[in-house]
């Protein structure tokens, strides 16, 4: 069954980029052989000059050189959402660097080379310079209010303390009207959203005052134009986090979480999207809503449904475009990122919201009718906080079978962030940050001859490394799924795998592991079209004998498990042996993690097998008679049952053993 064939060899483009297409049908990315494709990547944002990572050498923390990228690639990494910002491309009144266009060009190509689709991405954080932030060009950012308004939402803003001028906190600028960056990383960047400058630099841009959407518009036109021919451009996200507008002189904004999205942030929306069309009709438009006030940062965080009726395309361009959102904990609680990241202790608020999040952005995907993309989530230190955070988040990725790409993979000198120069994969020294891999390296469904149906995976000490999947197979795609598991993080003692077919084995399957890190599976045999392939991928077990006791102490069972031999895959057989010395009648249930009854019986000998991808967690009960019926006297779970004879020995303790 394990076949190192020709067919994989050639089929499996781990290391290359396709042109990629959406299928509304399933809402789902599909590459030119018609696999689907679920990616994992990582953002790439250089927020200052020369805007560009440097690629001679590795620098812990400013460096996209062939050793980051081969890293990338090792990580199962395909698809870097790349800062390509207004200001550095409009440098001056309608004036386009389009030497630096060149070298973004070039950068893109070298990833490609390499397997790593990019996402143009339109960065901001504060709109501009001039307001501490970056992105939009500072010579647009003008006629910039710097007093709270005289109403009632500036002067109680101003009163606690959140309407505050960017004067107010001695903030210098200097002879271009730049904000002095000394003096805006004193305060967190956050707390800037809510000055008068920023929100009226926004005001400007929705309300486009002095042409300045125009001109965004302008800038969308030419960097799509620029990069409409590159094969390994996947899209473009048209402006990142955008801000809703200045609501302290429409206070509704504020408050009505969809009113900004609806009235002001979709009909810019719409005409970025129109610009990029009239250059480019195959690429994809990843739009995103408002951060604020779409989750509004109360009682763990309120997730409103986004303020979109339609597509900014339209219907004609349903079929390339994909809903794109980020989650931060951060966004549930105003004061729960005082410290830069959310505190261990706040890990069960962070997972709520989080599950809340990304199901509202589901649902919101699914009314549109398209894919759903998180390019944001993360942005923590090396702590064990960190890895809650990234894995309570992409746990909900993977169970609505979603993309992602992680903020950020270094730092490059950041200034608008609350992770600093720690949110990225390498410490100082460049030793990799371990929390971080344990949480992003993730098994997954890399490409898939089929539509996937589920897949997840597990950290948690019982389970460590397993994962799960399952996907529809459709044998006229003639290229194997393709499984990323990274053998070293997790399955540096070794690894098994089981894969059924309808919950049998099956002989035509393929499947080759000659590539590190990677699975792949093939079949054209006509009669599996339609049928449920099922994988169950778990650790090598290095503990082979385990001992378990009732609640109550009186009994006893030991289990001893054993490999298979090769060609029984997900066959795991089960042989139950009650002693003789037994004087309670005890009867035994093996349940698999669904919680369906794999085998039960009562005599002092039962066997039986299944194949069964669910003996992952294989729940063991042992009962006894009791006065209203039968009395559980034993449930125990047995983790990663994958291909092992289990055999179970239940006995019963004596006084003299239990003391």
């Amino acid at each position: 069954m394990y076949k190192n064939i020709l067919l994989l060899s050639l089929v499996g483009l781990v290391a290359s980029t396709q042109k990629l297409t959406i299928d509304s049908a399933t809402r789902s990315f599909r590459d030119e052989y018609g696999r689907t494709r679920i990616f994992h990547g990582t953002n790439v944002v250089v927020k200052g000059f020369p805007y560009l990572p440097q690629q001679d050498v590795f620098h812990p923390h400013l460096s996209l050189s062939d050793k980051d990228l081969q890293d990338m690639v090792d990580w199962g990494m395909t698809l870097v959402r790349l800062g390509v910002m207004w200001e550095s491309v409009e440098v001056a009144p309608r004036q386009y660097n389009m030497t630096y266009l060149d070298e973004v060009d070039k950068l893109i190509n070298r990833m490609g080379e390499k397997g790593i689709y990019t996402m143009v991405d339109a960065h901001q954080d504060l709109f501009s310079r001039a307001t501490c932030g970056e992105g939009m060009p500072s010579f647009y950012a003008t006629e910039l209010d710097n007093q709270c308004p005289m109403n009632i939402p500036g002067q109680l803003f101003k009163l606690f303390g959140e309407c505050k001028s960017l004067d107010d906190y001695g903030i210098r600028k200097d002879e271009k009207g730049w904000r002095n960056l000394d003096d805006c990383l004193k305060t967190t960047f956050i707390k800037y959203y809510t000055s008068p400058e920023v929100c009226s630099s926004f005001e400007g841009l929705y309300q486009n005052k002095n042409g300045i959407q125009d001109r965004f518009v302008d800038f969308w036109d030419v960097v799509s134009k620029k990069f409409a021919t590159n094969q390994y451009v996947v899209g473009y996200d048209p402006i990142n986090e955008p801000w809703p507008a200045n609501f302290y002189k429409e206070f509704s904004l504020f408050y009505r979480q969809t009113k900004f999205d609806t009235e002001y942030l979709f009909p810019m929306l719409q005409r970025l999207s129109k610009a990029i069309r009239q250059n480019d009709q195959e690429k994809i438009v990843f739009f995103e809503p408002a951060q604020f006030p779409d989750t509004f940062p109360l009682f763990g965080g309120i997730v409103a449904s986004i303020g979109f009726q339609e597509t900014p395309g339209g219907k004609d361009q349903v079929h390339m475009e994909t809903l794109n959102d980020h989650t931060y904990c951060c966004q549930s609680d105003p004061n729960i990122c005082d410290s830069g990241e959310p505190p261990l202790a706040k890990k069960d608020v962070c997972k709520a919201f989080h599950v809340s999040k990304v199901q509202k952005r589901n649902q919101d995907a699914q009314r549109l009718g398209v894919p759903m993309f998180f390019t944001e989530f993360g942005a923590c230190a090396n702590t064990e906080s960190c890895f809650h955070e990234i894995t309570s988040a992409a746990e909900q990725f993977d169970k609505y079978l979603g993309s992602w790409a992680y903020w950020m993979f270094k730092g490059f000198g950041d200034f608008t962030t609350t992770g600093k120069m720690t949110e990225g994969m390498y410490d100082e020294s460049g030793n990799i940050q371990m929390y971080k891999m344990l949480a992003l390296q993730r098994s997954f469904l890399h490409s898939i001859q089929g539509v996937p149906t589920s897949m997840q995976f597990f950290t948690d000490a019982d389970l460590n490394g397993t994962f799960i999947a399952n996907y529809t197979l459709n044998t006229s795609i003639q290229a194997p799924t393709e499984v990323f598991f990274n053998q070293e993080v997790y399955y540096s003692q070794g690894y098994k795998l089981s894969v059924l077919l309808n919950n049998s084995p099956v002989n035509d399957l393929q499947i080759d592991t000659t590539q590190k890190n990677y699975i792949r599976l093939f079949t054209n045999n006509s009669d599996h079209n339609g049928k449920t392939v099922s994988i169950l991928l778990t650790k090598k077990s290095q503990n082979n004998v385990i001992t378990l006791q009732s609640d109550d102490q009186s009994i006893e069972a030991n289990i001893n498990l054993e490999d298979q031999v090769e060609g029984l895959n997900g066959f795991t057989y089960f042989e139950v042996a009650i002693g003789t010395n037994t004087d309670k009648k005890i009867t035994f249930n093996l349940y698999d993690a669904d919680g369906d009854l794999i085998c039960e019986g009562s005599s002092n000998y039962h066997e039986c097998f299944t194949y069964n991808h669910l003996g992952y967690k294989t729940t063991l009960k042992l009962q006894t008679p009791g006065w209203l019926g039968e009395k559980t006297i034993m449930s125990r779970e047995l983790n990663n049952l994958n291909g092992h004879i289990v055999k179970i020995n239940i006995s019963e303790l004596h006084k003299a053993e239990i003391q």
